[in-house]
């Protein structure tokens, strides 16, 4: 569909999904290359007699890990993307540490990409509002944060350090119970994601709600997604709901979702991503 013939509610659901994409690769090169370099604690470390990170950053980060401690599993994950750009775009950190991320498609430097970053930030203040959002930003959503993912992975390549299989993978869950898990802090067991819900109490006729975010530098069209439970297939949906009955009353019950490829390989045989939710199904009150 025309970008000018979507809703301000679909524009913005948009923007939202390639922004936080961004924000998952920005923080994945800081807390990659900041702990290699100064440590696990990295935002609160002092180097030659100053603070890395400036206090006004490290005091809100802290704050909202803290408030916040049950939706983040590191200290980084409570940083807003205004943090990330100033700590990727300060003169030195990017000079010493991130440069190499960026060269590929920002050949003018640290200003050019802070430039683009503080156009997406204004972006990702909009659509966290009431603001409304034009189709232009919307088409700077998904271009220059592209632009940006495509020159991490770039470097990525350039280190060996890549997926060995290019194929689209789960990059978060979420559902009805206020959970949001980025993919590092899911379990991973034999061929498949694994996340325990079976610290909730669910009944039977009880209504959940799961969904999960793919790589969107893949097109939804170069992959199908599979969900599994009680015996049923739902295909092609990011979002579900499911309604328990007497029949899913169990100790041990999983619902499993699958992305496969239209590549006629896949990383993992049968598909090339795979989480299992587990639950445990009560009898009815």
């Amino acid at each position: 569909m025309p970008l000018y013939k979507l809703t301000e509610e679909d524009k913005k659901g948009y923007a939202k999904k390639y922004l936080e994409n961004l924000e998952y690769w920005l923080r994945r090169i800081i807390d990659q290359k900041l702990t290699e370099k100064f440590g696990n604690d990295y935002l609160n470390i002092e180097t030659g007699g100053h603070f890395l990170i400036r206090k006004e950053i490290r005091d809100k980060v802290e704050t909202r890990f803290q408030n916040y401690s049950d939706r983040f599993q590191r200290k980084i994950d409570a940083t807003l993307l205004e943090h990330l750009i100033e700590i990727i775009c300060k003169e030195n950190l990017y000079n010493e540490v991130f440069k190499p991320f960026f060269e590929q498609n920002f050949k003018l430097g640290r200003i050019q990409l802070k430039n683009s970053l503080n156009e997406l930030s204004d972006i990702r203040n909009r659509v966290n509002h009431t603001n409304p959002i034009s189709v232009r930003q919307l088409e700077k959503s998904i271009c220059y944060t592209n632009d940006i993912i495509d020159s991490i992975k770039g470097h990525y390549k350039t280190l060996n350090m890549d997926k060995k299989f290019n194929v689209p993978i789960f990059l978060s869950y979420s559902d009805s119970f206020g959970q949001h898990f980025l993919r590092e802090h899911i379990n991973w067991g034999t061929n498949c994601l694994v996340l325990d819900n079976r610290k909730f109490y669910i009944y039977c006729y009880d209504k959940i709600s799961l969904e999960v975010e793919i790589d969107p530098s893949f097109s939804s069209a170069e992959y199908d997604i599979f969900w599994n439970f009680s015996g049923k297939e739902i295909v092609n949906e990011k979002n579900i709901e499911i309604t328990f009955n007497e029949s899913d009353v169990a100790d041990f019950y999983s619902v499993i979702v699958k992305v496969v490829s239209k590549k006629t390989w896949h990383k993992l045989n049968n598909c090339d991503d795979c989480l299992a939710i587990q639950y445990t199904i009560l009898p009815p009150k």
